[in-house]
């Protein structure tokens, strides 16, 4: 007698590192076995950290992954008649969207209140799903002359997380009110 064992497929993942896209980052893969036999896609799951062995796993996420940080996934197929269950592991990470806010200089003659909203700021570099808003404050001061503006970016702190945001900041200048003209000595 003899006994025919169970082939042993190859299970291939490839990672989805890359920049925040706001989208789930999904891995590829693939089922191979004997003679190059396509034995279809694996089953993917996802879990926050980094493993190197599918025996430490833990903290399994519910889907693939979205927001930046280190990430794990296992590729799993459960075997059949003919092949047995063979997984792999990759780990990938989701880095920081590089975003510059450009804020708008404005001013003001000498003697007005500040206008309201006190400017406006480019935030085009953010994904519109996540909600990322802007408010703006200046130095305090009403003399004649330049003051610095500062953007206050407001949104979850998870989602705020997913940039790495440059300001290239922005001045108030509060002018000399023209006093030349009819009625003026």
């Amino acid at each position: 007698t003899f006994t025919i064992s169970q082939a042993t497929p190859l299970v291939s993942v490839t990672d989805a590192s890359g920049p925040y896209t706001s989208l789930a980052f999904a891995a590829g893969g693939s089922v191979t076995g004997v003679g190059s036999a396509n034995l279809g896609s694996p089953t993917f799951t996802y879990y926050a950290g980094t493993y190197l062995t599918v025996a430490s796993l833990s903290g399994q996420l519910p889907g693939a992954p979205v927001d930046v940080g280190a990430y794990t996934v296992l590729a799993s197929y459960g075997g059949s008649g003919v092949y047995a269950s063979a997984a792999a592991l990759a780990n990938f990470t989701i880095s920081r969207k590089a975003v510059t806010v450009t804020t708008s200089s404005a001013g003001k003659v000498s003697g007005q209140a500040d206008p309201s909203p006190l400017t406006s700021a480019d935030l085009s570099g953010f994904y519109a799903i996540d909600g990322i808003t802007a408010t703006f404050s200046r130095a305090a001061g009403e003399a004649v002359g330049p003051y610095h503006i500062t953007t206050t970016l407001a949104g979850s702190a998870v989602k705020l997380d997913d940039y790495n945001v440059t300001n290239t900041g922005a001045t108030f200048t509060i002018s000399q009110a023209n006093t030349s003209g009819p009625g003026s000595y």
